[in-house]
């Protein structure tokens, strides 16, 4: 039995259990790791597992969601087994739930899978050969850096997933997408502080064509090089990866369930300024072949660009349907994992590339590193982490200062970018550029 006619008889069950609406997500995945670890490969780990979600609702509003994980590949006939008591279990549930006059399943609209560029081709062609390749090839290349680099890890995984979606409203749509994950992990002696590069990509031979340990063990090199500080303040270079870095911290706070009910520090501030006027940013599930891409989301939402951030302003947010009927607003496509969550985020970059901007100023600093994973609290907008620098005298790279002290509201650090400059690329879900900051106070 397919996916949909599966979903559909679900669908079926579910309003003669008594469900008035109901909608349902089945999700199976199929992985693949091996990675490389104090000298040794491990032997690769495959697994499949299949994953049922979804929400009953019945009159009044009244809902509960309702989810099963099975290991081993879609067996339909388990699957209806279990599902039938869960249905029971949630219908039950939502007869006990608050009365919520916006809650029902998206509205039905038309989705379309074609042309994202979700699935590699290549993926059933590829051996274990060319998956060992990106593993001990980079081990190599972080050990070539530098002498001096110690590396700890490379690990390597890759997926495969089967969406469907079917609700009462007459919504149905599959599609299938790889994912591609590679970490490697090193410090600068044997008691140095941990550092990684990371490579996620929808494409394997995106993945590949990347010398991540090598780049991983030459920042490294630079990195644990002393530098003398600076006298006077000089402007600040924000690398892309750490650009990337904080846009993804950021752009949670954009969801429009949070500003609206206060839990975000945007709230208040749509249609204000947050930002340089140089800053434009655009969150974009739609991008083919992009990590967070999609043709539709976990209720079956179609994917729509959402601009965050307009020339510094608060533009846009992400809404889920709930939100949406409550406010009357339009869904974005963005509900994921239960969460409404951003998907793909490009940062508009300048005219000038960082080298050209670095000739310019001859002496200033690049921050390449923030400690913390998450440095923001979106709550509050404060940014808060130890952080470390490269120093540049002369356009030369002469060392770096470590964990130093980067402690301000987002917004001041936001508001002093000077310039955008042109070198975009690409790191997880984010297309970033270099920022460089005028005015900015690293503490020791």
């Amino acid at each position: 039995m397919v996916a949909p006619v599966l979903l559909d008889r679900l669908m079926e069950t579910s309003v003669r259990k008594g469900a008035r609406a109901a909608d349902v997500l089945l999700v199976e995945s199929a992985t693949l790791s091996l990675g490389w670890r104090e000298g040794r490969v491990s032997s690769p780990c495959e697994g499949v597992t299949t994953r049922l979600s979804g929400r009953v609702f019945l009159s009044g509003g009244r809902q509960a969601p309702f989810a099963v994980d099975l290991p081993g590949p879609l067996d339909a006939a388990a699957l209806l087994d279990r599902a039938d008591a869960l249905l029971d279990g949630a219908i039950g549930a939502a007869r006990e739930a608050p009365p919520d006059p916006h809650a029902a399943p998206a509205d039905r609209y038309d989705l379309d899978v074609r042309g994202r560029a979700l699935e590699d081709r290549r993926h059933r062609t590829l051996t274990l050969t060319d998956r060992m390749e990106v593993v001990t090839s980079n081990v190599e290349g972080c050990q070539a850096s530098d002498p001096g680099v110690v590396p700890e890890s490379v690990e390597y995984e890759e997926s495969r997933f089967s969406r469907s979606f079917a609700s009462t409203r007459g919504v149905s749509a599959s599609e299938a997408s790889t994912r591609y994950r590679a970490c490697a992990t090193a410090r600068m002696g044997p008691s140095g502080r941990l550092h990684r590069r990371e490579i996620a990509t929808r494409q394997f031979a995106n993945l590949a064509s990347v010398p991540f340990g090598y780049e991983l063990g030459s920042r490294l090199s630079v990195l644990h090089r002393p530098a003398r500080p600076f006298e006077a303040p000089v402007p600040v270079l924000m690398r892309p990866s750490c650009t990337a870095h904080l846009v993804a911290c950021l752009a949670p706070a954009f969801s429009a369930a949070s500003v609206f009910d206060g839990r975000s520090f945007l709230a208040g501030l749509l249609g204000q300024r947050l930002a340089s006027p140089l800053l434009h940013v655009i969150d974009d599930p739609g991008l083919p072949g992009a990590l967070e891409s999609r043709s539709f989301d976990d209720q079956g939402v179609p994917p729509s660009p959402v601009v965050i951030l307009r020339e510094g302003v608060v533009a846009g947010l992400f809404v889920d349907p709930r939100t949406a009927r409550a406010r009357h607003l339009q869904p974005t496509g963005h509900v994921v994992g239960g969460e409404t969550r951003p998907s793909n985020l490009v940062v508009r970059p300048g005219g000038r590339t960082r080298n050209a901007i670095g000739m310019d100023l001859r002496d200033y600093l690049v921050l390449d590193t923030f400690h913390r994973p998450e440095p923001l609290d979106r709550t509050t907008g404060h940014l808060d982490t130890p952080c470390d620098c490269i120093v540049y005298r002369n356009h030369k790279a002469e060392g770096a200062l470590l964990g130093l002290s980067l402690s301000l509201p987002v917004r001041s650090l936001l508001s002093s970018v000077v310039e955008v400059a042109a070198d975009q690329a690409r790191y997880g879900e984010v297309d970033a550029c270099t920022l460089v900051i005028g005015g900015l106070e690293l503490g020791a």
